[in-house]
């Protein structure tokens, strides 16, 4: 029988917290947890300066959490904290051919908004509705690079690769929606620790964040 584990870091600026799945085929069970408290001094959300104040201990931190759940698992989905980047919506007159391609478009269409500037940008995009015309609403998560990569060289430090990295927001959707029946048109608000995220669907499709 194989099995693979999967790894969650849940990371907040006073806070970690992971999770381990064991994933066999289409089913999953949840085969471990941990909480880990963060000094002060270790971490700060920040859109553009260097989130992580003391890499070393910081690394210290991530082995403890996740040690005792990881076994010979090293790739981690990792969760960042939204203050460390933004998610924005937007529409475009554009049906993008290739990946490369939208993210160019994005670049381009968004300069004038973005809070940094785009050559400095780590910059994705998820596809949420093709309305006639050929018009698309997007979703765009961005993140400054340097920001970015100080997160991987710790996590690398740390013994760990990521997997995958993401902001908490749109997976609390997805987890309430494969568990409830949350119909058509929702409003989800969400209150944790220092933070406030409402979200509003219209026909399951994203359109206020």
């Amino acid at each position: 029988m194989f099995f693979r584990t999967c790894l969650g870091l849940d990371v907040r600026p006073r806070e970690l917290r992971a999770v381990a799945l064991r994933r066999q085929g289409k089913k999953s069970q949840l085969v471990g947890g941990n909480i880990l408290s963060l000094d002060a001094d270790i971490l700060t959300p920040s859109l553009r300066e260097p989130n992580i104040l003391d890499s070393g201990r910081f690394a210290e931190k991530i082995r403890e959490i996740l040690s005792p759940l990881a076994g010979r698992e090293e790739r981690v989905s990792l969760v960042l904290p939204e203050m460390a980047g933004r998610l924005l919506l937007t529409e475009v007159n554009a049906d993008f051919k290739t990946r490369a391609e939208g993210l160019e478009i994005l670049k381009w269409q968004l300069k004038n908004n973005l809070p940094i500037d785009p050559q400095d940008l780590q910059l994705d995009y998820q596809v949420l509705e093709k309305q006639d015309g050929g018009r698309c609403r997007v979703a765009v998560a961005l993140m400054a690079r340097n920001v970015v990569t100080q997160y991987e060289e710790v996590l690398l430090e740390a013994g760990y690769s990521p997997a995958q990295i993401d902001f908490p927001a749109l997976n609390l959707y997805s987890c309430f929606r494969s568990r409830l029946d949350l119909g058509e048109d929702l409003v989800l608000l969400s209150v944790e620790g220092g933070s406030l995220s409402l979200q509003s669907f219209q026909r399951r499709t994203l359109t206020v964040h």
